[in-house]
Parts: structure tokens; sequence; C-alpha cells
């Protein structure tokens, strides 16, 4: 078992190593929706992000994202507060400057909060992204926070 883990281990960093790593970090404003069953009120939130892409020379798309979702106001006056890590394939749109980004991941839904019954749970979303320019994408998405919290938000990502 360990020369089988330490053959996948090499052959991702071999392909890490020869891949063109891009990086980013974002931020946005969200609308936190809660379902009537849940006795939380709607809220606003804001969403810090950090990715990778391209780690995988033959997949460029296929990125790497962790996330911090935390709520400003709202929800009962619940301090909600997410963690999540993300495997993300950007889908770009030929001919435009648009792609369609999904997300697939494992999130701590509560991590200073009651509003959410679960340890850890997965997560996923979808967003679509604009490209401004070579350093700076706008972004719309939609995310699953765990079991009572969806967040739609937008904001802007910084590219390396």
């Amino acid at each position: 078992m360990k020369r089988i883990t330490l053959l996948a281990m090499s052959m991702v960093l071999s392909t890490a190593l020869n891949a063109d790593i891009k990086s980013y970090i974002g931020a946005g404003l969200g609308f936190m929706a809660t379902p009537d069953t849940s006795g939380a009120e709607n809220g606003m939130g804001m969403t810090l992000q950090g990715g990778v892409r391209g780690f995988i020379t033959d997949m460029p798309e296929t990125g790497a994202r962790f996330e911090l979702n935390k709520s400003l106001m709202g929800l009962n006056d619940g301090d909600a507060l997410t963690f999540a890590t993300y495997i993300t394939y950007d889908i770009n749109i030929p001919n435009s400057q648009l792609a369609i980004r999904p997300k697939f991941g494992l999130i701590i839904p509560n991590a200073s909060d009651d509003v959410n019954s679960r340890d850890m749970t997965f997560s996923s979303g979808v967003s679509g992204i604009f490209s401004l320019n070579e350093q700076i994408d706008l972004y719309v998405d939609y995310t699953v926070l765990g079991e009572f919290i969806t967040n739609y938000s937008i904001g802007a990502e910084f590219k390396f």
C-alpha cells in the first residue's frame, strides 16, 4: 500500500511541477436564503475565496478552490460561518469572455453557529464568470452552504 501511495503522490507532484498553475483570490457579497421551515430569516453575507487552476497539465481548466462564507446580517441574528474546499472545472464558452464553473467539494457548514446540524457535508454550486481582462474576472455564484442556507453572490476575482 505504501508503494502505491508513493507512486500516486509522485505522479501528482510531477504533473503539478510541469503544469502552468494560475492562482486567484476573490471577494463578493451575497444573499443567504433559508427555507421557510428552518425558522431563520434570510440574510446578507460575504464570500472570500482563493484558488488555483491548471495544476493538471492535460486538463488546464481543472482547479481547486478554498472558500469562506460569513453572514453579515439577518439569519435571526445568527452568525453563519462556513469553510469549504472544492474541485472546479471551467467550461469556457467559445468566442466569448464567458465561462461556467461548476464546483463540488466538502464544507464545514457550522463553524460558529447552530444554523446547520452537521459538522461536515458535501457542497456544490455553479458560477458564471465574465473575464474583464487578464487580471480581473467578475462572477455570479450559486452555492449550497449546508442544510438550511443557499448563497447567491456576486463579486470579483483577481488573477496572478
